[in-house]
């Protein structure tokens, strides 16, 4: 197995009583990599609980992974491979979730470079926090990818009450 610990971490971000939690959980267990893993929970709005991967990451890399993500055992390995060789200014790549609930793919789970996105703090007062912050870093020439690789689901326990 190979061992990310000193160069990944991955935060699941929870609040609440998510049906898919421990799902979650379960799959980044599964995971064909050894990374750091964090949980940020109970934190609002949801600016600040991005706020708090950037304040507690101590890995070049790490990964959001909300509670209702359930990643595919090769997940994090192939975007940490497909991340850690990219240009400077590429600060982020966001991978695609099948939605359970609408039965399509959406844009989803990230990669990013901690140093890059340390320097850039959410605006917790923005009610688009990271399209604000996202606006900021292409302003001093960073950009981020959207990659068509579907990488795990997205609320497969999902109810009518909770979707929303």
């Amino acid at each position: 197995m190979i061992d990310l610990k000193d160069k990944l971490t991955v935060f699941v971000i929870t609040c609440g009583d998510n049906p898919n939690y421990e799902h979650c959980v379960v799959a980044l267990q599964n995971q064909t990599c050894i990374f750091t893993t964090e949980v940020i929970r109970d934190f609002t709005p949801m600016s600040r609980a991005f706020q708090e991967m950037m304040n507690r990451c101590k890995t070049p890399y790490y990964i959001q992974v909300d509670e209702d993500m359930i990643l595919n055992p090769d997940a994090i390995l192939k975007m940490y491979n497909e991340f850690y060789l990219t240009a400077e200014d590429i600060c982020m790549n966001c991978y695609f979730l099948h939605d359970v609930h609408l039965n399509k793919p959406i844009m989803g789970v990230k990669i990013y470079k901690t140093e890059s996105f340390k320097k850039y703090p959410y605006n917790f007062n923005h009610p688009s926090c990271e399209v604000e912050q996202l606006e900021r870093m292409k302003r001093d020439g960073y950009t981020y990818m959207g990659k068509d690789d579907t990488v795990g689901l997205h609320s497969p326990d999902w109810t009518n009450e909770g979707i929303f």
